[in-house]
């Protein structure tokens, strides 16, 4: 058993990448390891006799993010009040990113020997991106020497948010009736609004493996329920150098449960 937790910590994330049988190998364990919880409990282990010293702060970093790039960056921090029951806090930040970049389209036809602008587009893109979360909870566990099972239930509340805004110049010189339709490569759009609001419920079952006095290494399976408020709007200019402004919007709400079997990888120093 104790060889089998530390395969666990030590795999590194090139390694899990490059071996995709080892991540069903966990995903297997996880599920062995829940049906078992109860026997395992109840059973002795000789080598985790020794008692691991007690600390009231806990601060765990999930290595997810290394091996999967879509994870959202997570810290969390404990604080243990009894040697059982703690309060947990946690900040996580899958996306923040800006852009600011240019793009100019021109098309010109000869006119007495001259070249005359017939369309022309200058914009500026500026966008920002930022994905963020915060978990507040409750946590109970069982030790039996170095080896720890916890449950867990966290109160989560999510924002994810677009925004992209793109100040534009049109020429349209060839305007015999109506709006002239745009040109191939022409951008439409210029204001973009997406906002999504998440709150949810997670309930999660982890093992802790204590490498040392302040060192450990811990994995979390979790249900979530979450329900999502949902805003997208958009506004568009869709002829050229016509007084015409399109806009879109659209909103809702939704509900959403599923099943995480690797929640979280994380490495614990505890102090």
């Amino acid at each position: 058993m104790k060889k089998f937790f530390m395969t666990l910590c030590v795999c590194t994330p090139s390694r899990l990448l490059r071996d995709a049988p080892s991540v069903k190998g966990i995903y297997t364990a996880l599920f062995i390891l829940i049906l078992s919880t109860s026997a395992f409990a109840q059973f002795e282990l000789k080598d985790t006799s020794t008692a691991v010293p007690f600390h009231k702060w806990e601060v765990s970093f999930d290595l997810k993010p290394l091996f999967r790039s879509d994870e959202p960056y997570n810290i969390l921090t404990k604080w243990h009040f009894t040697e059982k029951k703690a309060v947990r806090l946690g900040l996580g930040m899958a996306n923040h990113s800006k852009t600011n970049d240019t793009f100019w389209i021109q098309e010109t036809r000869l006119v007495n020997n001259q070249n005359v602008i017939q369309y022309q587009q200058y914009t500026r893109n500026n966008g920002k991106k930022m994905n963020w979360d915060i978990k507040l909870g409750y946590q109970y566990e069982f030790k039996q020497g170095k080896i720890s099972i916890y449950a867990a239930t966290d109160f989560d509340w999510a924002k994810e948010s677009l925004d992209f805004h793109v100040p534009l110049i049109v020429i349209g010189q060839l305007i015999d009736q109506g709006a002239v339709q745009p040109f191939s490569g022409y951008q439409s759009i210029w204001l973009i609004r997406n906002r999504k609001t998440i709150l949810g419920l997670i309930q999660s079952l982890g093992f802790k493996y204590n490498i040392n006095n302040n060192l450990s290494c811990a994995f979390e399976t979790s249900l979530i329920g979450q329900y999502i408020k949902l805003h997208y709007d958009t506004h568009e200019a869709p002829y050229l150098n016509a007084d015409f402004t399109k806009f879109t919007i659209k909103g809702g709400h939704e509900t959403q449960f599923s099943f995480k079997p690797l929640m979280g990888v994380f490495v614990n120093y505890h102090f």
